[in-house]
């Protein structure tokens, strides 16, 4: 097997563990796969504070130490989301991107809820756990609805005497279906027959 030298570990290492780049003469980077990500991350710690802070904390020679160096970084970087997924900055910011392009947001949606059985499950559990939650408020609405929408009062009403009269029959359609007309149609022809 051919060796390389690694300018970060300073000795010769298969070439197996090097990134091709064709720059290169040889065609592989100067440094091996895990120096190269050493090097990101400490690239990042001038920029983010998150990073400078682990890798003072770190206090290890990271060439004789790569391997738990890079097992213990990924772990804080799964913390570190973690964490920032939970300030209010990155709530508001991602609100705002949502409200920004509400029209994307929403087709996106309705794409992933066609096309993702677990997605479909998760909506419909938690739109079930928030019913169960909020019972009160719910049948507040309803009765809101139903004391200030005359469509709404109408289209209820009649769903109820229909399922009370066909209690043994069972329902194989919607009431405007067996009413034959639209409720607006029907609000009508019911107001024309008290003015005869």
């Amino acid at each position: 097997m051919d060796k390389k030298y690694c300018l970060g570990c300073n000795k010769n290492i298969d070439i197996c563990l090097f990134s091709l780049n064709n720059k290169e003469i040889d065609g592989y980077q100067n440094r091996c796969k895990n120096c190269k990500k050493i090097q990101y991350y400490i690239s990042l710690s001038k920029k983010d504070k998150w990073y400078l802070k682990f890798i003072k904390e770190f206090n290890l020679d990271f060439i004789n130490n790569k391997n738990e160096f890079l097992i213990k970084i990924k772990q804080f970087s799964k913390w570190k989301w973690e964490n920032i997924k939970q300030t209010d900055d990155y709530k508001l910011l991602n609100k705002q991107r949502r409200e920004k392009n509400k029209e994307q947001v929403k087709q996106n949606n309705k794409k992933r809820y066609k096309e993702d059985i677990l997605y479909q499950n998760s909506i419909k559990n938690n739109v079930k756990e928030w019913e169960e939650k909020n019972k009160k408020k719910k049948n507040q609405r309803r009765k809101n609805r139903y004391n200030n929408d005359l469509d709404f009062k109408l289209k209820l009403n009649l769903r109820n005497y229909f399922n009370i009269s066909l209690k043994t029959i069972p329902k194989k359609s919607s009431i405007l279906d067996l009413i034959g007309c639209s409720v607006e149609d029907l609000k009508l022809h019911l107001e024309n027959q008290f003015l005869n």
